[in-house]
């Protein structure tokens, strides 16, 4: 397998394939989420009130942060946070076409990956591209590429993947839940070759992984607007949700009867291939060309499902 995918003509082609489809959503309007965020982070520069204190919501800060970030390049303009997502997903395309190729051994399989995930990506309406959830997989995305290309550079790997999974709390703290996967894997992978380093690396991932969420608190801390974040995302969210999920019996239901409904409903055919193809590597022995990616995806599939909601 090649380690240059840029000289591969098929990577071009599927960033070209999956880019027309990305260009597509150029045209989607902002939708109720999408229009919080930038609201708030407009007033945010417009009139120096934070989140929680300009425009009230109950998302935590990491969103706002991107759209800030987005603000800062195009502008405020629905035009402006469109085409700062389709350049994030653009590069989405590659690293699934480097994660695809790298894990199958072939680059068919990473240029069919990065075109379906162009039309699934555009598939998602108004509504769906430039949520939360899409930010997040880009940024997991980026731990992989770092996971499998620093392997000797354990204090950078450590330290950029923990700043990484720490913006991903920013985001959505159930996130959290991928923290000790990676944190497993590098123990995994330094327990027999660095036995006595391997725990300091951990030390630096685990500081870095905190380290977005106490910068916040810092930042607010000094603006004096602590009780503002606390009673927005913390007292809100776990008022509501704690609520939400009082009874055993609607949080079963939720399991067993409306995660499969939902997704047999709108994603038979991903789920079909998804079941298939491991069936299928696992008779005939070949589970990946790279079996520590392959669990290290499996394990954060299996985190990202815990936060189907």
């Amino acid at each position: 397998m090649k380690e240059n995918i840029f000289n591969e003509p098929r990577f071009w082609l599927a960033l070209l394939i999956g880019g027309f489809f990305l260009a597509l959503t150029l045209w989607f309007n902002l939708t109720m989420d999408q229009s919080i965020f930038y609201y708030g982070v407009w007033v945010w520069e417009k009139y120096q009130q934070p989140p929680y204190l300009g425009v009230w919501d109950h998302n935590f800060p990491g969103m706002f942060l991107i759209a800030r970030l987005a603000l800062a390049i195009f502008g405020p303009s629905v035009f402006g946070f469109r085409l700062f997502d389709i350049l994030v997903q653009l590069i989405g395309l590659g690293m699934i076409y480097y994660l695809a190729q790298r894990l199958s051994g072939t680059s068919l399989a990473g240029f069919l990956a990065a075109v379906f995930y162009g039309i699934y990506y555009y598939s998602l309406r108004s509504a769906g591209v430039g949520q939360r959830e899409a930010f997040i997989f880009w940024l997991l995305l980026l731990c992989l590429v770092l996971a499998v290309t620093l392997g000797r550079r354990v204090w950078l790997r450590a330290g950029l993947i923990g700043l990484l999974l720490g913006f991903v709390f920013l985001v959505k703290p159930t996130y959290g839940l991928c923290w000790p996967v990676f944190g497993i894997y590098f123990l995994a992978k330094g327990i027999k070759a660095r036995p006595r380093l391997v725990w300091a690396e951990l030390v630096v991932f685990g500081v870095f992984c905190l380290a977005p969420a106490v910068a916040t608190l810092l930042y607010y801390w000094r603006l004096d607007y602590l009780p503002e974040l606390y009673q927005s995302v913390v007292l809100f969210n776990s008022k509501v949700y704690t609520q939400m999920l009082d009874q055993r019996a609607n949080e079963a239901a939720w399991w067993l009867i409306a995660v499969p409904a939902l997704v047999f409903k709108d994603w038979p055919l991903i789920l079909f291939s998804a079941l298939l193809l491991p069936a299928v590597s696992f008779r005939r022995g070949l589970l990946a060309k790279d079996k520590d990616l392959f669990w290290l995806i499996f394990f954060l599939i299996l985190a990202a499902l815990a936060n189907y909601r």
